[in-house]
């Protein structure tokens, strides 16, 4: 928007004259309030984006070239004009920080159904933490990705465990949460579908407590991206087993 005024100011013509383009002219009223106009919606683009003080020199610009009856405008002044809102861009703009996430990076970050659409459904509380958890492990964060899995596990366990009837959640090492699930899968037939799928939901959290590589259910110091990636894509698949359940 601010270059196509720009070019309008520098190539425009000397009103009724077709053929001669002097360096400077009056700008006739009616490009001037069009200017205007063009400027206050680049004024509302500009606090969208949250640049408050290029909105305000886009601001002043409207305000001044849209005065059609206190004093001439030229075109050399409405380029002039452009330039201090440009100006005024760059500076704010090199107050803010840009972060660039590839492809992969991106698919965490943006999705709002990481775990799938049954688990969002099945565990609304949830939503938060996977939703987090996706968005650190893209930005490289992948500690603060763990303790929002871990979270994420917390209300995962509680649901298992109210499968199982036994109290999961109250547990602090996986390898009692593995050996409280399998005693309680025994006690069931075997034959029986539910028996199955609890059984296999077992096998999963295995698989989650290797990908933890900690005996204990807390978090370590620090992750690598790695690590936390195979973390989230093992709860992943045990919170989406739990919710076929």
């Amino acid at each position: 928007m601010l270059e196509r005024i720009r070019y309008d100011c520098a190539f425009g013509n000397v009103p009724g004259d077709r053929e001669f383009r002097p360096s400077e002219f009056p700008l006739p009223s009616a490009k001037r309030e069009e200017i205007a106009r063009a400027l206050s919606f680049v004024k509302t683009q500009l606090e969208e984006v949250g640049l408050p003080q290029s909105a305000g020199a886009a601001n002043e610009a409207a305000t001044y070239i849209g005065a059609t009856r206190q004093w001439q405008f030229s075109n050399k002044q409405g380029i002039g004009r452009i330039e201090e809102i440009e100006r005024a861009i760059q500076r704010e703009m090199k107050a803010n920080a840009f972060f660039f996430l590839s492809g992969n990076e991106a698919s965490y970050f943006q999705n709002a159904s990481l775990f799938g659409a049954l688990v969002e459904a099945k565990f609304p509380k949830l939503s938060a933490d996977i939703g987090e958890a996706g968005k650190c492990l893209a930005l490289g964060r992948p500690t603060a990705c763990v303790f929002h899995l871990m979270r994420v596990m917390e209300g995962a366990l509680q649901e298992f465990g109210a499968k199982l009837g036994v109290a999961l959640a109250d547990q602090k090492n996986w390898q009692n949460i593995l050996n409280e699930a399998n005693k309680a899968i025994k006690s069931m037939n075997p034959k029986e579908t539910a028996t199955i799928r609890l059984a296999e939901a077992a096998a999963n959290l295995y698989h989650v407590k290797l990908a933890w590589r900690n005996q204990v259910m807390h978090p370590k110091d620090t992750y690598t991206v790695e690590e936390a990636s195979g973390i989230l894509e093992s709860v992943k698949v045990f919170i989406a087993n739990v919710a076929q359940m």
